[in-house]
C-alpha cells in the first residue's frame, strides 16, 4: 500500500490538478485514522470516526475546487 501511495505521489508530483482530485480521499483518511486509533477500535469511536472523516471529505472538496480554481485564475492571469 505504502508502495502504491509512493508510486502515485511520484506521478503525480507536478501537477496541481492532480493534488486537487487526490487530496479529497487523502486527508479523511488521515482524519478516520487518526481518530479511529485514539479512540480505540472498540466502541463508538468507529462511527464517530466514519462521520469526521465525511465531513472532512466535503471540507476538502470545497477546498481542492477553490484551490483548482484559484490554480485556473492565475494560470491565465499569467497568460495576460
Amino acid at each position: 500500500m505504502l508502495a502504491f501511495v509512493s508510486f502515485l505521489l511520484w506521478i503525480l508530483r507536478d501537477s496541481w490538478v492532480a493534488w486537487g482530485l487526490l487530496l479529497p480521499f487523502i486527508v479523511p483518511l488521515a482524519v478516520f485514522t487518526a481518530h479511529f486509533f485514539s479512540e480505540g477500535c472498540y466502541g463508538e469511536g468507529g462511527i464517530t470516526s466514519m462521520l469526521l472523516a465525511f465531513n472532512s471529505f466535503w471540507a476538502t472538496v470545497a477546498f481542492s475546487v477553490l484551490l483548482s480554481v484559484l490554480m485556473a485564475f492565475r494560470n491565465r492571469q499569467e497568460k495576460e
